[in-house]
This record gives C-alpha cells, sequence and structure tokens, in this order.
C-alpha cells in the first residue's frame, strides 16, 4: 500500500487553523469547511493496534491520558519494515539520509538512551532554547499515564563540543514507540541525526511503528518536519484481545 507522507498544505483549512490555535473565535466562513474536514479525516489510513487489556489501557493513558479504549483519529506515523536493508537508500529518504551523514561529518553524535538521563538532556535543550516554560517537570511529562521516569526512553543527539541539542523521547511498548516529545534548541542537522538513530536503534529493539502526536497538537514547522522525514496521517484503532504482545497493523 502506497501511503501519503503529511503536508500542512494537505491539511483541511479548518483543522490548520485549530492546529494553529486561530480564529479565537470559530466564524461561520470556518463551520462551512468543517464538512470537508470530517470527510478528509473519514478517509485516512487506519491503524489497528491489538493488544490485552492491561496493556491497550495502558497504551491509550500514554497518548491521551484516558484508559478508555476507542478509536482516536488524526494521529502521525511512521512504519519500519522488518529489514532496514536498503531502508535509507532512494529518493524518498534523501534528506534524512544526507542531513544526519552531514551531521556526522560535522561531529554531532547520537545515542539511545533511556530513564532520568534522558530528562535531564531534556531540560539541558529547555535552557538552550530559553523555554518560557523553564525546567521541565517530569511528573508532568505523562500526567495520569502510570508511566515511570525509567520506562521513558529515546535518543539525544550532542553537538562536537558534547552538549544535547536534539531530543526525542517517548514509551516503548513491544513493536510500537510513542513518540511523546521531540525537541531541538536548534534548526540544524542534528535532529535528523537524532532522527536516524531512532530508526536504526529503535529497528533493533523491535521497533516498527512511530506514533505521533495529534496534528492539531503540532504547528506548521512540525507538520512539515514530518512530512519531510516521512509521516503519514492515520486514525487509530483499538482492540482487545488475549494476547501476550502489542501489535499494530494497517487495516485500510
Amino acid at each position: 500500500m502506497q501511503l501519503t507522507p503529511i503536508s500542512w498544505e494537505g491539511i483541511p483549512k479548518f483543522l490548520r487553523q485549530v492546529a494553529e490555535r486561530k480564529p479565537k473565535r470559530v466564524k461561520l466562513a470556518d463551520v462551512v469547511t468543517m464538512p470537508s474536514a470530517v470527510k478528509w479525516v473519514a478517509g485516512l489510513t487506519k491503524i489497528e493496534v491489538v493488544g490485552s487489556k492491561t496493556e491497550i489501557a495502558r497504551l491509550t493513558r500514554t497518548l491521551f491520558g484516558t484508559r478508555k479504549i476507542s478509536g482516536r483519529f488524526l494521529h502521525t506515523a511512521y512504519f519500519l519494515p522488518e529489514d532496514l536493508e536498503g531502508f535509507f537508500s532512494g529518493s524518498a529518504r534523501a534528506n534524512l539520509r544526507k542531513s544526519s551523514n552531514a551531521a556526522k561529518r560535522d561531529g554531532c553524535t547520537a545515542r539511545w538512551i533511556h530513564g532520568p538521563q534522558l530528562l535531564d538532556a531534556l531540560n539541558e535543550v529547555l535552557i538552550d532554547r530559553q523555554s518560557k516554560k523553564g525546567l521541565l517537570n517530569p511528573d508532568g511529562l505523562f500526567r495520569n499515564t502510570r508511566v515511570s521516569l525509567e520506562e521513558v526512553e529515546g535518543v539525544v543527539a550532542y553537538s562536537p563540543d558534547g552538549s544535547p541539542v536534539s531530543i526525542i523521547l517517548g514509551l516503548r511498548i513491544d513493536g510500537l514507540f510513542l513518540l511523546r516529545m521531540a525537541l531541538s534548541s536548534e534548526t540544524g542537522r542534528a535532529r535528523w541525526l537524532a532522527f536516524a538513530v531512532l530508526i536504526t536503534e529503535g529497528h533493533q529493539r523491535g521497533i516498527r511503528t512511530v506514533i505521533g502526536e495529534r496534528v492539531w497538537a503540532l504547528g506548521r514547522g512540525d507538520v512539515q518536519f514530518q512530512e519531510r522525514l516521512g509521516f503519514v496521517p492515520v486514525n487509530l484503532r483499538f482492540k482487545v484481545r488475549n494476547t501476550d504482545s502489542v501489535q499494530c497493523s494497517i487495516v485500510s
């Protein structure tokens, strides 16, 4: 199945306005565009996630802050093959290949880490960005999810001087990686290297699907970067079955 990457211009105007938090008050002209937005969402690729009741509840709590088992629409997703041989070749991933290789030549490095170390690196990135939010409160990152710090994992990219400049963190559940935050203190090549390592190291850990944020939680720049990476817009559907692992598949 050929999957079309997400595109900011391809998202219906009404949903782009929601993502950008404007207008603050919905106008009649905006309401008129809602049916086309609903139709667009309904026609997206559907992803079915199957697992035990406990694991599905844990997954939905992590994504949505609730254990209610249901379908959720308009997320982004990235799919990895069973075999990564040749994955980075060709024009489809030229941006990822060239930019991550350039980051290495510049002296940047990236590695997979987990737990408190990951959050310490995130705090440094936030400081460099002079974030108005200040230091990250680890309790707030996975609020209402019952996820411990030891379970959080991801990739940190470092500048040539060893300072963390880009970070991707989330929760791994079997073959799924639930992306909770991707943040950089600069717009250079290090963030490409971080994602390349997420693919290679994550694949070794069994990850085959990365589930991203809901689209309206992303800004224009985030969507455009995910488009260049190859993320696709999807609708999620959850099913409870008596199984030992969480499985994810494209159903339509």
